[in-house]
This record gives C-alpha cells, sequence and structure tokens, in this order.
C-alpha cells in the first residue's frame, strides 16, 4: 500500500502540474479493482461501510456491479488526500478476505490510474 501511495502523489503532484493547479487540491478520479469475493465486504449490509468510507475519507465512492476478470470497479473521486483515505479502508478491507484462486490471469489495464486490490 505504502509504494503505490507514494506512486500515486508523484503522479498526482505531476498532473497537477502540468495543469497549474495545486496538488493537493486538485479533484481527479482513480478506478480500483476490488475481488469480487470482496466486494460484499466494502459494501456492507444496505452500502452501510461504502457509505462509512464515504464519511470518514471526504472521497466519492462508486463501486460498480459489473465484474472485469473476477474483480468489480471501485471509482474513487476526490482529492488525493481523500482518495488515499478510502483506498487505504478498502485495502484493509479486501485483506480481511481469504484470496480465491482465479483459473485466468488479469489482463494488462491501459489506465494509469488502475489499482488493484
Amino acid at each position: 500500500y505504502k509504494q503505490c501511495k507514494v506512486a500515486e502523489q508523484i503522479v498526482h503532484e505531476q498532473l497537477s502540474t502540468a495543469m497549474q493547479v495545486d496538488w493537493q487540491d486538485a479533484q481527479t478520479d482513480i478506478i480500483v479493482f476490488v475481488r469480487s469475493e470482496a466486494a460484499g465486504m466494502v459494501t456492507g449490509k444496505q452500502g452501510f461501510v461504502l457509505n462509512q468510507i464515504r464519511k470518514q475519507s471526504g472521497a466519492q465512492l462508486q463501486l460498480l456491479r459489473d465484474e472485469v476478470q473476477s474483480t468489480r470497479p471501485c471509482i474513487i473521486s476526490g482529492t488525493l488526500q481523500s482518495i488515499l483515505k478510502a483506498q487505504k479502508h478498502i485495502f484493509e478491507l479486501v485483506g480481511a478476505v481469504p484470496v480465491v484462486p482465479r483459473s485466468t490471469a488479469p489482463e494488462s489495464s491501459e489506465s494509469s490510474h488502475v489499482t488493484f486490490l
């Protein structure tokens, strides 16, 4: 997680510099792929956990129903700090769910703002 955080900060800072915006206040979107078997843990009953992550992080989250190679895309929007807080919550929740072996390897993604959890 820490390496991913540092990398995202560097990328975010460079993009903001290119846009001539204070990188700490710039709004952005990222996509995090959550393992399907862990999606229920992130959502919680009637969306309770997802709403708690929104409140605690200040980020907007949308966990999509569509599956991509046994993962579900979660769009996180906000400032870098709010995104990192939300991402940390999600990472901790997903880490608590045992990994189910997959039959196929995930395809590479063309987006530079994609993280598999």
